[in-house]
C-alpha cells in the first residue's frame, strides 16, 4: 500500500510513481549497499493529502490567469496566503515525526514538482535548524509548484490539480570531505571525480580521471599537502557509477561526502541537470507608505488588523496583516491566520521571540509608521516596505469569504494502477481517461493492416507514410494520456495474420502452429527496418515532443539473449532506461519465469504478465476466458506468483493483462496479495475493475 512518507534508506527505483524519478534513482544507491544520509520522503500521497481540501479554491482562484504572464510578486502573496491555510494530516505529520525522531537537525528540505507531461523540477532546498521548523518549511515546499516558470510549464490550468510534489528531508552531515564525480558515455571510457576537503578554499581539490573499463586510476591531481581521496574510496564511487550506467544505459552524476572513513552519496542523476526554477520577485508599483526594518522575508497582501488589546488577536482572519505591538507564545495560533505582520516600534525581542517569527513563516516587519494605516496593504518582509493596496487586482478573490465546499462522490481508494487496453487502440482514443492511471500495452498491428496489405509492402512503397500511420496514432495516445504512462509494445505479428494480406503469401512462411512460429521480439529482431522505425518514434515522442512518460514492452520473448539484443539497438537508437522510460519484458513464455534473475542482471524494468498467453503455453491448450476462469490447477497461478513476488523483491514493475473480463475472479485477489503494481482491462471494465481491487486491498489490510 502506498505511504505518505517513506524511509530514505527504503527508497528503491520503482519508487518513481510516489516520489519522482530524481527521488527514485536514490533507490539505486541503496540496491547497491551504499550510504545514504538519514532521513525521509513525503509521497505523492502525502502532498495530495494535505492539498486536497485547498484544491478548488486555487483553481478559482488561477482560471482567469495567463500562466504565462503571471507575476512573481502575486504568486508569492498567493503562496504566503495559502500557507496559512495549509495544515498537514495528522497520517502525514505523524510519519514525518516519526520518521524524523532520533536525528539531531540540522535538516535539508528538497522539493521535487512533477508536471503532468512527466517532466520534473526541484526548488531550492531549504533548511530546517530545528525539529519544530519542520512542518512549516514542509508546507512551504510543497507550494513549490507555485512558481512562474513551473506555470508556464503547465500553460492550462485545467491540470493544475494533477500536479505532485514529493519532499526529501534529509540530515546534514558534518563531513570531512566533499566532491562529485560524472560518468561520461561509454565510448569515452571515462569517469571524473572532484574531491575536497570541507574546509579548503576554493580551487584546493583533487581531480581523478578513472578509466570505466578497467577501472584503474589514470590521472590524480592534488593541490592539497595530502590526497583527499583514498584508492579505495576511489574505486568504490567509480564502480558504484559503472554499475548503474549498464544498468541505466546513462551519463551520471553523483554527489558524495565522507564523515570520518564513511561514504554517503548524497544525490544522484541523470548528467543533464533538472531545472531550478526559483524565480525572481517582480517590482512592486504601488504607492509607498513607509519603510521598516524586516524581520522576515515574503510578500503578502492584506487587510490591515489593529491588534490593541489581548481579545483582538481572535478578530484575525485568514489573510489579514496584523499590526501588534507585541506578542507571545499564547497568540501563535491566531497570528498563523495572518498573511504578514508589523510589530509596532519599541517591541523588545528576546531570543524566543526570534524563534516564533522563524516558525511564523510569514513576511514581518518592525518600525514606526508615523501615520495611521486601514484596508488593503502590501508588505514585502524582504526589504521592510509597506505599500498602500494590492500589487495584483486578483488578490480580492482570496481575501473574499470562502466559498462552500461542494462535496463530489468518493471514487475507491486503490493501490494498485489501472491501466486500460484494446487491441484496437481507437477505443482507447474514444474512452475517457480521468479514472485511469495509465495506457497499455497499447497494441497498434491493426494500423497497419487496416487497408488489406502486408506492412512490408507498404514500407517499401512508402516508408515516410507507413511510420506517420504510427506516430499519428502514438502521439494521440501520448495527449490523451495527460502525462500518465503510456506502454508501447512492439509490433507482433504472426504469420497467419500477415499471410492472406495483399503480398503477404510470398512474404510469409507457412506455419502449422503460428503462435510459436515467427512472431513477438523475435519478428522485431529479423525484421529491423520497423524495429528501428518504433525506436525512432518513440525517441522522438520523448525527446521532440516532451512525452517523458513513454514506455516500451517486448512482446512475445523467448529468452534473454533476445532482450540483450533489443538493448544494443535501443543504446545504437539514443534509447536509454531510466526512472521515466522503463522496459519491460511481457511474459507468455513460462520458461521466463524460470529465467527472471537473467532477465533482472540483463537490465529490466519490469514484467508484464499475458495471463491468456501463459496459461495456453502452461496447459498446451487454447483456453476461452470462460475456462480460464474454472481452472483450478496451481500451476498457473503458481508461475504468476513467482513474477510478481520476484518483481515486488527486487524494486521492478509488474503488471498483469489478457485477463477474463469478469472483474470478481480469485486471480485478481491473489495478484494483489502478492504485491502487483498494475492491471491491465479494457475501457469498458475500469469501474468495476476498480471496486474489485479496492475490495481485495481492504481485505488483505484486514487480514481476510
Amino acid at each position: 500500500m502506498p505511504k505518505v512518507v517513506l524511509p530514505l534508506d527504503k527508497i528503491n527505483p520503482s519508487d518513481q510513481d510516489e516520489v519522482g524519478e530524481n527521488f527514485a534513482y536514490l533507490g539505486n544507491i541503496n540496491s547497491l549497499g551504499e550510504s545514504l544520509p538519514q532521513g525521509s520522503i513525503v509521497t505523492f500521497l502525502g502532498f495530495e493529502k494535505t492539498l486536497e481540501p485547498h484544491w478548488r479554491q486555487l483553481a478559482e482562484i488561477l482560471k482567469d490567469v495567463k500562466f504565462t504572464a503571471v507575476t512573481g510578486a502575486f504568486l508569492e502573496n498567493l503562496k504566503t496566503l495559502t500557507h496559512q491555510r495549509l495544515f498537514l494530516p495528522e497520517e502525514v505529520a505523524a510519519g514525518l515525526r516519526s520518521q524524523v525522531e532520533d536525528l539531531k537537525p540540522p535538516f535539508e528540505i528538497k522539493s521535487l514538482v512533477k508536471i503532468p507531461s512527466g517532466e520534473e523540477f526541484v526548488g531550492e532546498p531549504l533548511l530546517a535548524e530545528s525539529k519544530k521548523d519542520l512542518e512549516p518549511l514542509l508546507k512551504w515546499a510543497f507550494l513549490s509548484f507555485l512558481d512562474k516558470e513551473f506555470l508556464k510549464k503547465v500553460a492550462d490550468p485545467k491540470v493544475l490539480t494533477k500536479t505532485l510534489v514529493a519532499v526529501a528531508i534529509i540530515q546534514k552531515l558534518q563531513p570531512d570531505r566533499q566532491g562529485s564525480a560524472l560518468i561520461y558515455p561509454p565510448k569515452k571510457n571515462k569517469i571524473e571525480i572532484m574531491a575536497s576537503q570541507t574546509d579548503t578554499k576554493e580551487g584546493k581539490q583533487d581531480k581523478i580521471i578513472v578509466e570505466t573499463n578497467t577501472l584503474t586510476v589514470r590521472d590524480h591531481q592534488s593541490k592539497a599537502s595530502k590526497k583527499v581521496l583514498t584508492g579505495q574510496q576511489i574505486l568504490r564511487i567509480a564502480k558504484v557509477l559503472k554499475f548503474l550506467q549498464s544498468q541505466l544505459l546513462a551519463s551520471l552524476q553523483a554527489s558524495f561526502e565522507i564523515v570520518g572513513e564513511k561514504l554517503y552519496f548524497t544525490n544522484l542523476t541523470a548528467a543533464e541537470e533538472p531545472q531550478n526554477f526559483l524565480s525572481t520577485p517582480t517590482p512592486i508599483n504601488l504607492p509607498l507608505i513607509g519603510t521598516l526594518k524586516p524581520l522576515f522575508p515574503g510578500l503578502s497582501t492584506g487587510v490591515v488588523k489593529h491588534i490593541n488589546k489581548l481579545s483582538d488577536f481572535r478578530k484575525i482572519r485568514a489573510g489579514d496583516i496584523a499590526l501588534v505591538s507585541s506578542f507571545s507564545k499564547g497568540n501563535f495560533r491566531s497570528l498563523k491566520k495572518a498573511s504578514g505582520i508589523i510589530v509596532r516600534k519599541g517591541a523588545h525581542f528576546q531570543k524566543s521571540h526570534r524563534q516564533l517569527i522563524d516558525s511564523l513563516g510569514v513576511s514581518m516587519a518592525i518600525g514606526d509608521l508615523n501615520t495611521y494605516i486601514d484596508g488593503v496593504v502590501t508588505l514585502d518582509g524582504r526589504t521592510g516596505r509597506l505599500y498602500k493596496g494590492s500589487f495584483f487586482p486578483l488578490v480580492s478573490k482570496i481575501l473574499q469569504p470562502k466559498a462552500p465546499q461542494i462535496k463530489l462522490p468518493e471514487k475507491p481508494s486503490i493501490a494498485t494502477k489501472i491501466f486500460v487496453t484494446s487491441a484496437d487502440s481507437n477505443n482507447l482514443l474514444k474512452s475517457g481517461l480521468e479514472d485511469v492511471d495509465g495506457i497499455g500495452p497499447i497494441h497498434l498491428e491493426i494500423v497497419l493492416t487496416k487497408d488489406g496489405y502486408h506492412p512490408q509492402k507498404l514500407l517499401e512503397k512508402d516508408k515516410e507514410k507507413t511510420f506517420s500511420a504510427l506516430v499519428k496514432q502514438m502521439e494521440e495516445l501520448c495527449k490523451k494520456a495527460l502525462g500518465k504512462p503510456v506502454i508501447y509494445q512492439l509490433l507482433d505479428f504472426k504469420t497467419n495474420a500477415l499471410s492472406h494480406l495483399k503480398g503477404g503469401a510470398a512474404l510469409e512462411n507457412k506455419e502449422t502452429n503460428p503462435t510459436l512460429g515467427l512472431r513477438g521480439t523475435r519478428r522485431s529482431l529479423e525484421n529491423l527496418d520497423f524495429l528501428k522505425g518504433e525506436l525512432k518514434i518513440i525517441k522522438d515522442l520523448r525527446n521532440s515532443h516532451n512525452y517523458k512518460t513513454l514506455w516500451l514492452s517486448l512482446p512475445f520473448v523467448r529468452d534473454v539473449s533476445e532482450v540483450l539484443e533489443i538493448k544494443k539497438h535501443l543504446s545504437t537508437a539514443g534509447l536509454h532506461r531510466s526512472a521515466s522510460f522503463k522496459v519491460l519484458v511481457s511474459v507468455a513464455v513460462p520458461a521466463n519465469v524460470f529465467a527472471l534473475k537473467e532477465f533482472l542482471e540483463a537490465g529490466v524494468d519490469g514484467f508484464l504478465i499475458d495471463y491468456w498467453e501463459l496459461a495456453n503455453l502452461t496447459y498446451g491448450s487454447d483456453f476461452t476466458y470462460q475456462e480460464l476462469i474454472k481452472l483450478t490447477d496451481p500451476s498457473l497461478e503458481d508461475l504468476v506468483s513467482q513474477v510478481v513476488t520476484f518483481a515486488s523483491k527486487n524494486g521492478l514493475f509488474s503488471g498483469i493483462y489478457n485477463l477474463p473480463p469478469e472483474t470478481e475472479n480469485n486471480i485478481l485477489k491473489k495478484v494483489v496479495t502478492w504485491g502487483i503494481k498494475s492491471v491491465s482491462i479494457g475501457p469498458d471494465l475500469v469501474g468495476p475493475l476498480a471496486k474489485s481491487l479496492s475490495k481485495a486491498e481492504q481485505e488483505l489490510v484486514a487480514g481476510d
